[in-house]
């Protein structure tokens, strides 16, 4: 298994060894990076498992998804979503996108 922020390990040289190897990689980067597993199979062929593990991320809560999201609003579980699967929430482009087809989804809901 290797650890750390991607950038880290695509030029780490101390990885050369384990280039053909199989690997597991827990990225610590504190926003999830886009194409990592491609990023990262362009130097470790056999990266077969990728976790992403941002310093200070809270523990998974234990509680079930439809109590976690109970009286949200489905922006706010848009945005939550967006900051599980990648470490930050929607940029203000994305969350008018996401206005834009809820709003979309609603006129259509009235027809």
């Amino acid at each position: 298994m290797i650890e750390g922020r991607l950038d880290e390990l695509l030029a780490d040289p101390g990885l050369a060894t384990i280039e053909h190897d199989w690997v597991s990689a827990v990225l610590t980067d504190e926003v999830r990076p886009l194409d990592a597993m491609a990023l990262l199979q362009s130097r470790f062929p056999g990266c077969v498992a990728l976790e992403h593990r941002p310093p200070g991320a809270p523990a998974a809560a234990s509680s079930a998804y439809a109590e976690r999201i109970r009286g949200r609003s489905d922006v706010e579980i848009v945005d939550d979503f967006l900051s599980h699967v990648r470490g930050s929430g929607a940029s203000e482009a994305e969350r008018e996108i996401v206005l834009e087809a809820l709003a979309a989804l609603d006129a259509e809901a009235l027809r």
